[in-house]
Protein backbone atom coordinates (compact mmCIF):
# COMPACT_ATOMS: atom_id res chain seq x y z
CA UNK A 1 0.00 0.00 0.00
CA UNK A 2 1.60 3.27 -1.09
CA UNK A 3 0.49 6.85 -1.34
CA UNK A 4 2.02 9.38 -3.72
CA UNK A 5 0.23 12.67 -4.17
CA UNK A 6 1.95 15.77 -5.50
CA UNK A 7 0.01 18.99 -5.67
CA UNK A 8 -0.24 20.56 -9.12
CA UNK A 9 -0.17 24.20 -8.01
CA UNK A 10 1.98 27.03 -9.35
CA UNK A 11 4.45 24.87 -11.21
CA UNK A 12 4.32 21.71 -9.12
CA UNK A 13 3.50 18.52 -10.99
CA UNK A 14 1.39 15.50 -10.07
CA UNK A 15 2.98 12.10 -9.67
CA UNK A 16 1.22 8.91 -8.76
CA UNK A 17 -2.19 10.03 -9.93
CA UNK A 18 -4.16 8.56 -7.01
CA UNK A 19 -5.76 9.77 -3.83
CA UNK A 20 -3.98 9.80 -0.50
CA UNK A 21 -4.23 6.45 1.27
CA UNK A 22 -4.62 5.81 4.96
CA UNK A 23 -1.81 3.77 6.45
CA UNK A 24 -1.15 2.01 9.71
CA UNK A 25 0.91 4.52 11.72
CA UNK A 26 3.30 1.76 12.81
CA UNK A 27 4.08 1.13 9.16
CA UNK A 28 4.88 4.71 8.17
CA UNK A 29 8.61 4.05 7.92
CA UNK A 30 8.03 1.18 5.53
CA UNK A 31 5.54 3.19 3.52
CA UNK A 32 8.00 6.08 3.21
CA UNK A 33 10.57 3.76 1.69
CA UNK A 34 7.96 2.34 -0.67
CA UNK A 35 6.79 5.84 -1.62
CA UNK A 36 10.27 6.81 -2.76
CA UNK A 37 10.93 3.48 -4.44
CA UNK A 38 7.82 3.94 -6.55
CA UNK A 39 8.32 7.63 -7.35
CA UNK A 40 11.94 6.89 -8.18
CA UNK A 41 10.88 4.25 -10.65
CA UNK A 42 8.26 6.62 -12.08
CA UNK A 43 10.89 9.27 -12.61
CA UNK A 44 13.74 7.05 -13.74
CA UNK A 45 15.99 8.93 -16.14
CA UNK A 46 15.40 7.85 -19.68
CA UNK A 47 11.80 6.75 -19.14
CA UNK A 48 9.51 8.21 -21.78
CA UNK A 49 7.92 11.52 -20.74
CA UNK A 50 9.02 11.06 -17.12
CA UNK A 51 10.74 13.77 -15.08
CA UNK A 52 13.99 13.21 -13.22
CA UNK A 53 13.18 13.07 -9.50
CA UNK A 54 15.58 14.16 -6.78
CA UNK A 55 14.65 13.50 -3.16
CA UNK A 56 15.73 16.32 -0.85
CA UNK A 57 15.47 17.14 2.84
CA UNK A 58 17.18 19.94 4.78
CA UNK A 59 14.78 20.32 7.71
CA UNK A 60 12.35 18.40 9.91
CA UNK A 61 9.15 20.38 10.35
CA UNK A 62 6.21 19.42 12.56
CA UNK A 63 3.06 21.50 12.25
CA UNK A 64 0.40 21.37 14.97
CA UNK A 65 -3.00 22.41 13.63
CA UNK A 66 -6.23 22.69 15.61
CA UNK A 67 -8.59 21.83 12.74
CA UNK A 68 -8.72 20.63 9.09
CA UNK A 69 -8.77 24.18 7.73
CA UNK A 70 -5.51 25.05 9.48
CA UNK A 71 -3.96 21.79 8.33
CA UNK A 72 -4.94 22.54 4.74
CA UNK A 73 -3.47 26.04 4.97
CA UNK A 74 -0.22 24.64 6.34
CA UNK A 75 -0.06 22.05 3.56
CA UNK A 76 -0.34 24.79 0.94
CA UNK A 77 2.42 26.82 2.59
CA UNK A 78 4.72 23.79 2.84
CA UNK A 79 4.25 23.14 -0.87
CA UNK A 80 5.04 26.80 -1.61
CA UNK A 81 8.38 26.68 0.24
CA UNK A 82 9.39 23.14 -0.77
CA UNK A 83 11.76 24.38 -3.46
CA UNK A 84 13.69 26.60 -1.03
CA UNK A 85 13.40 24.43 2.09
CA UNK A 86 12.62 20.79 1.31
CA UNK A 87 11.53 19.15 4.54
CA UNK A 88 10.30 15.96 6.08
CA UNK A 89 7.06 17.49 7.26
CA UNK A 90 4.46 16.23 9.69
CA UNK A 91 1.12 18.05 9.67
CA UNK A 92 -0.77 17.01 12.79
CA UNK A 93 -4.48 17.78 12.72
CA UNK A 94 -6.37 17.59 16.00
CA UNK A 95 -9.12 14.99 15.64
CA UNK A 96 -12.54 16.33 16.59
CA UNK A 97 -15.38 14.11 17.81
CA UNK A 98 -15.62 10.43 17.06
CA UNK A 99 -12.97 8.17 18.52
CA UNK A 100 -10.69 10.04 20.98
CA UNK A 101 -8.00 7.40 20.38
CA UNK A 102 -7.99 8.02 16.64
CA UNK A 103 -4.55 7.97 15.08
CA UNK A 104 -4.34 7.91 11.29
CA UNK A 105 -1.74 8.99 8.79
CA UNK A 106 -1.53 9.85 5.10
CA UNK A 107 1.60 10.12 2.98
CA UNK A 108 2.29 12.73 0.33
CA UNK A 109 5.26 13.63 -1.83
CA UNK A 110 5.57 17.35 -2.60
CA UNK A 111 7.67 18.37 -5.58
CA UNK A 112 9.01 21.63 -6.93
CA UNK A 113 9.98 21.84 -10.61
CA UNK A 114 13.42 23.33 -11.27
CA UNK A 115 14.36 25.15 -14.46
CA UNK A 116 15.97 22.01 -15.89
CA UNK A 117 12.71 20.10 -15.57
CA UNK A 118 14.05 18.17 -12.58
CA UNK A 119 11.56 17.51 -9.78
CA UNK A 120 12.97 18.17 -6.30
CA UNK A 121 10.71 16.24 -3.95
CA UNK A 122 10.18 15.98 -0.21
CA UNK A 123 7.61 14.18 1.87
CA UNK A 124 4.70 15.13 4.06
CA UNK A 125 3.01 12.90 6.62
CA UNK A 126 -0.43 14.19 7.57
CA UNK A 127 -1.82 12.79 10.79
CA UNK A 128 -5.26 12.99 12.39
CA UNK A 129 -4.83 12.61 16.14
CA UNK A 130 -7.60 12.27 18.71
CA UNK A 131 -7.20 13.89 22.14
CA UNK A 132 -6.38 10.54 23.74
CA UNK A 133 -3.69 9.68 21.20
CA UNK A 134 -1.37 12.69 21.55
CA UNK A 135 1.32 10.78 23.46
CA UNK A 136 1.21 7.89 20.97
CA UNK A 137 1.49 10.38 18.09
CA UNK A 138 4.68 11.75 19.61
CA UNK A 139 6.04 8.21 19.86
CA UNK A 140 5.43 7.81 16.15
CA UNK A 141 6.83 11.14 14.97
CA UNK A 142 10.07 11.36 16.94
CA UNK A 143 11.64 8.11 15.59
CA UNK A 144 10.80 9.21 12.03
CA UNK A 145 12.66 12.53 12.24
CA UNK A 146 15.63 12.66 9.89
CA UNK A 147 18.77 12.48 12.07
CA UNK A 148 21.31 15.32 12.14
CA UNK A 149 18.88 17.85 10.66
CA UNK A 150 17.27 20.72 12.61
CA UNK A 151 13.80 20.14 14.02
CA UNK A 152 11.22 22.93 13.73
CA UNK A 153 7.90 22.75 15.57
CA UNK A 154 5.33 25.18 14.18
CA UNK A 155 2.18 25.77 16.25
CA UNK A 156 -0.74 27.33 14.40
CA UNK A 157 -2.58 29.46 16.91
CA UNK A 158 -1.44 29.35 20.53
CA UNK A 159 0.81 26.69 22.08
CA UNK A 160 -0.91 24.45 24.61
CA UNK A 161 1.97 24.05 27.04
CA UNK A 162 0.21 21.10 28.72
CA UNK A 163 -0.24 19.18 25.45
CA UNK A 164 1.55 15.82 25.77
CA UNK A 165 2.46 15.90 22.09
CA UNK A 166 3.98 19.39 22.23
CA UNK A 167 5.89 18.60 25.44
CA UNK A 168 7.52 15.56 23.82
CA UNK A 169 8.29 17.39 20.57
CA UNK A 170 9.96 20.27 22.40
CA UNK A 171 12.34 17.75 23.95
CA UNK A 172 13.87 17.24 20.49
CA UNK A 173 13.07 20.62 18.86
CA UNK A 174 15.64 23.20 17.83
CA UNK A 175 13.08 25.95 17.24
CA UNK A 176 9.45 26.61 18.15
CA UNK A 177 7.64 28.78 15.60
CA UNK A 178 4.48 30.78 16.31
CA UNK A 179 2.63 33.70 14.76
CA UNK A 180 1.65 36.02 17.58
CA UNK A 181 -0.50 38.07 15.21
CA UNK A 182 -2.81 35.08 14.72
CA UNK A 183 -2.96 34.15 18.40
CA UNK A 184 -6.10 34.82 20.44
CA UNK A 185 -3.93 36.16 23.27
CA UNK A 186 -0.69 37.33 21.62
CA UNK A 187 0.61 39.02 24.77
CA UNK A 188 0.39 35.75 26.72
CA UNK A 189 2.14 33.85 23.92
CA UNK A 190 4.96 36.38 23.83
CA UNK A 191 5.33 36.30 27.62
CA UNK A 192 5.56 32.49 27.63
CA UNK A 193 8.19 32.51 24.88
CA UNK A 194 10.24 35.12 26.73
CA UNK A 195 10.29 33.28 30.04
CA UNK A 196 10.98 29.78 28.76
CA UNK A 197 13.35 27.86 31.07
CA UNK A 198 17.03 28.26 30.21
CA UNK A 199 17.55 24.49 30.35
CA UNK A 200 15.43 23.89 27.23
CA UNK A 201 17.25 23.34 23.96
CA UNK A 202 14.73 25.00 21.65
CA UNK A 203 14.73 28.68 20.73
CA UNK A 204 11.64 30.72 19.78
CA UNK A 205 10.65 32.21 16.45
CA UNK A 206 7.76 34.48 15.50
CA UNK A 207 6.32 35.29 12.07
CA UNK A 208 5.67 38.81 13.40
CA UNK A 209 9.43 39.31 13.69
CA UNK A 210 9.78 38.45 10.01
CA UNK A 211 7.03 40.95 9.13
CA UNK A 212 9.09 43.65 10.82
CA UNK A 213 12.14 43.12 8.61
CA UNK A 214 11.45 46.15 6.34
CA UNK A 215 11.07 48.38 9.41
CA UNK A 216 14.32 47.14 10.93
CA UNK A 217 16.15 47.74 7.67
CA UNK A 218 14.70 51.25 7.36
CA UNK A 219 15.72 52.14 10.94
CA UNK A 220 19.22 50.75 10.41
CA UNK A 221 19.58 52.85 7.24
CA UNK A 222 19.22 56.02 9.33
CA UNK A 223 22.75 55.50 10.64
CA UNK A 224 24.58 54.74 7.38
CA UNK A 225 26.04 58.24 6.99
CA UNK A 226 29.25 59.25 8.81
CA UNK A 227 27.34 62.10 10.49
CA UNK A 228 24.84 59.67 12.05
CA UNK A 229 27.03 56.58 12.60
CA UNK A 230 27.67 57.38 16.29
CA UNK A 231 24.13 58.58 16.97
CA UNK A 232 22.68 55.25 18.27
CA UNK A 233 24.76 55.46 21.48
CA UNK A 234 23.14 58.83 22.28
CA UNK A 235 19.52 57.86 21.64
CA UNK A 236 17.37 58.12 24.76
CA UNK A 237 13.75 57.73 23.71
CA UNK A 238 11.92 55.45 21.29
CA UNK A 239 8.32 56.03 20.20
CA UNK A 240 6.43 53.47 18.10
CA UNK A 241 2.99 54.36 16.73
CA UNK A 242 0.59 51.60 15.74
CA UNK A 243 -3.04 51.25 14.77
CA UNK A 244 -5.40 51.34 17.73
CA UNK A 245 -7.79 48.45 18.13
CA UNK A 246 -5.21 45.80 17.23
CA UNK A 247 -2.43 43.88 18.93
CA UNK A 248 0.59 45.84 20.14
CA UNK A 249 3.00 42.89 19.82
CA UNK A 250 4.56 44.12 16.58
CA UNK A 251 5.08 47.61 18.02
CA UNK A 252 6.54 46.10 21.19
CA UNK A 253 8.92 43.86 19.23
CA UNK A 254 10.31 46.69 17.10
CA UNK A 255 10.60 48.91 20.19
CA UNK A 256 12.35 46.08 22.05
CA UNK A 257 14.76 45.63 19.17
CA UNK A 258 15.65 49.34 19.11
CA UNK A 259 16.14 49.52 22.89
CA UNK A 260 18.33 46.41 22.70
CA UNK A 261 20.43 47.82 19.83
CA UNK A 262 20.81 51.17 21.61
CA UNK A 263 22.10 49.30 24.67
CA UNK A 264 24.61 47.48 22.46
CA UNK A 265 25.77 50.78 20.92
CA UNK A 266 26.17 52.39 24.35
CA UNK A 267 28.14 49.46 25.68
CA UNK A 268 30.43 49.57 22.69
CA UNK A 269 30.94 53.32 23.07
CA UNK A 270 31.62 53.00 26.81
CA UNK A 271 33.91 49.98 26.81
CA UNK A 272 35.18 49.65 23.26
CA UNK A 273 33.48 46.27 22.87
CA UNK A 274 29.87 45.18 22.54
CA UNK A 275 27.98 43.04 24.97
CA UNK A 276 26.39 39.73 23.96
CA UNK A 277 23.38 40.28 21.69
CA UNK A 278 20.05 39.39 23.20
CA UNK A 279 19.80 41.52 26.31
CA UNK A 280 21.78 41.42 29.53
CA UNK A 281 23.51 43.99 31.70
CA UNK A 282 24.51 47.28 30.13
CA UNK A 283 27.74 47.64 32.08
CA UNK A 284 28.92 51.26 32.03
CA UNK A 285 26.44 52.25 29.34
CA UNK A 286 23.91 53.81 31.70
CA UNK A 287 20.14 53.47 31.98
CA UNK A 288 18.16 51.87 29.20
CA UNK A 289 16.46 54.00 26.58
CA UNK A 290 12.79 54.74 27.22
CA UNK A 291 10.25 53.09 24.93
CA UNK A 292 6.70 54.34 24.34
CA UNK A 293 3.98 52.46 22.44
CA UNK A 294 1.47 54.95 21.06
CA UNK A 295 -1.86 53.76 19.54
CA UNK A 296 -3.14 55.83 16.61
CA UNK A 297 -6.91 55.90 15.96
CA UNK A 298 -6.86 56.31 12.18
CA UNK A 299 -4.19 53.72 11.34
CA UNK A 300 -4.69 50.10 10.31
CA UNK A 301 -5.39 48.10 13.49
CA UNK A 302 -2.24 46.66 15.03
CA UNK A 303 0.09 47.76 12.23
CA UNK A 304 3.05 50.06 12.80
CA UNK A 305 2.67 53.43 11.09
CA UNK A 306 5.61 55.39 12.47
CA UNK A 307 8.79 55.25 14.55
CA UNK A 308 10.67 58.10 16.23
CA UNK A 309 14.04 58.07 18.00
CA UNK A 310 15.22 61.05 20.02
CA UNK A 311 18.62 62.14 21.32
CA UNK A 312 19.83 65.17 23.31
CA UNK A 313 23.15 67.03 23.44
CA UNK A 314 23.19 67.63 20.56
CA UNK A 315 19.53 67.24 19.72
CA UNK A 316 18.59 64.75 17.04
CA UNK A 317 15.35 63.28 15.78
CA UNK A 318 15.12 60.19 13.60
CA UNK A 319 11.90 58.88 12.11
CA UNK A 320 10.53 56.22 9.81
CA UNK A 321 6.93 56.59 8.67
CA UNK A 322 4.48 54.74 6.44
CA UNK A 323 1.57 56.61 4.94
CA UNK A 324 -1.75 54.86 4.38
CA UNK A 325 -1.71 52.67 1.25
CA UNK A 326 1.90 53.65 0.56
CA UNK A 327 4.29 50.95 -0.63
CA UNK A 328 7.41 52.56 0.79
CA UNK A 329 8.82 53.57 4.15
CA UNK A 330 10.15 57.12 4.44
CA UNK A 331 13.18 57.60 6.72
CA UNK A 332 14.79 60.89 7.71
CA UNK A 333 17.19 62.33 10.31
CA UNK A 334 17.05 65.88 11.69
CA UNK A 335 20.59 66.59 12.88
CA UNK A 336 23.04 69.38 12.18
CA UNK A 337 25.55 68.21 9.61
CA UNK A 338 23.51 65.29 8.28
CA UNK A 339 21.54 64.97 5.06
CA UNK A 340 17.99 66.15 5.74
CA UNK A 341 16.58 64.61 2.57
CA UNK A 342 14.21 61.69 3.23
CA UNK A 343 15.11 58.21 2.02
CA UNK A 344 12.35 55.96 0.71
CA UNK A 345 12.61 52.20 0.86
CA UNK A 346 10.18 49.75 -0.74
CA UNK A 347 7.71 48.18 1.68
CA UNK A 348 5.54 45.23 0.73
CA UNK A 349 3.67 43.21 3.31
CA UNK A 350 5.27 39.78 3.21
CA UNK A 351 3.21 36.82 2.00
CA UNK A 352 2.87 34.07 4.58
CA UNK A 353 5.10 31.68 2.62
CA UNK A 354 7.84 34.34 2.63
CA UNK A 355 7.51 34.64 6.41
CA UNK A 356 7.79 30.86 6.76
CA UNK A 357 10.88 30.82 4.55
CA UNK A 358 12.46 33.54 6.67
CA UNK A 359 11.86 31.54 9.85
CA UNK A 360 13.19 28.32 8.31
CA UNK A 361 16.33 30.17 7.21
CA UNK A 362 17.48 30.21 10.84
CA UNK A 363 17.83 26.67 12.27
CA UNK A 364 19.39 27.82 15.54
CA UNK A 365 19.15 30.70 17.97
CA UNK A 366 18.31 34.19 16.72
CA UNK A 367 19.91 36.35 19.44
CA UNK A 368 18.75 39.70 18.07
CA UNK A 369 15.14 38.53 18.10
CA UNK A 370 15.50 37.04 21.57
CA UNK A 371 16.84 40.32 22.93
CA UNK A 372 13.91 42.17 21.39
CA UNK A 373 11.49 39.55 22.71
CA UNK A 374 12.61 39.93 26.32
CA UNK A 375 12.20 43.70 26.25
CA UNK A 376 8.92 43.53 24.31
CA UNK A 377 7.40 41.13 26.84
CA UNK A 378 8.39 43.53 29.62
CA UNK A 379 6.88 46.49 27.76
CA UNK A 380 3.59 44.68 27.20
CA UNK A 381 3.48 43.49 30.79
CA UNK A 382 3.99 47.05 31.99
CA UNK A 383 1.26 48.32 29.62
CA UNK A 384 -1.16 45.67 30.91
CA UNK A 385 -0.50 46.64 34.53
CA UNK A 386 -0.77 50.31 33.70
Amino acid sequence: MAAAVIADREGRAVLGGGGTLEVDVKSIGRELRRLWDETGEAGAEGAANRPVITRACTRNLIVLAANPEEAERATGLLAAVAGMHPTRAFVVEAGAGGNPERLEAHLQAVCSIRGTGRHVCCEQITMSVGPGARRRAAGTIVPLLVPDLPVFVWVLGEPDWDDELLIRLLDVADRLLVDTRRAADPVAVMANLARRPHKVRWTPGDFEWSRLSPWREAVASLFDEPATATLPARLERVVVRFGAGGSAVGAALIAGWMVDRIAEARERAATGRGRDAGGGAMGNAGAAATAVLEPVPDARAGEICGIELHAREPAARCEVVAAADDHALTARVTLAGSCALPVRQPWVRGAEESLLEDQLDTPGAWPTYEGALAIAASLLDGSARG
